[in-house]
């Protein structure tokens, strides 16, 4: 799951450095509402991942709910008002701590890392605090 997080974060981490000028949520398909949800909430979404033991899950099946487009994230142990995509968002989250713990970054830098564990380490992400 972590690798899929990754890969899209940084995809919607792109589609943000060329739309500057634009709020996330309209670049990303989201209304602001629930771009706020998600906001507010991000520690949840991460604390159910862990709890889950998704996040080095590599069955695709038991993660695809949380890459998926639609109205809602739906299924067990995930609030009904939750907005879809939420492995994407949390891999975006990824990525952005890991751009902001860069001295010297660029896209090229960051898409020639393939290891998603690597991004995760060196981003020192934890929304749960």
């Amino acid at each position: 799951m972590l690798d899929e997080a990754v890969f899209q974060g940084k995809l919607w981490h792109s589609a943000l450095e060329a739309s500057p000028s634009k709020k996330s949520w309209e670049v990303l398909g989201y209304t602001e509402k629930e771009w706020q949800w998600l906001e507010s909430q991000e520690g949840q979404i991460w604390k159910h991942f862990i709890d889950n033991k998704l996040l080095f899950n590599t069955r695709f099946q038991d993660y695809k709910r949380y890459f998926a487009y639609g109205l809602k994230t739906f299924g067990g142990g995930v609030p009904e008002d939750c907005p879809p995509l939420i492995g994407n968002y949390i891999g975006l989250r990824i990525v952005q701590a890991w751009v902001k713990e860069q001295g010297d970054y660029n896209l090229y830098n960051l898409w020639k890392i393939k290891d998603a564990n690597t991004v995760l380490q060196q981003s020192t992400y934890n929304p749960i605090k």
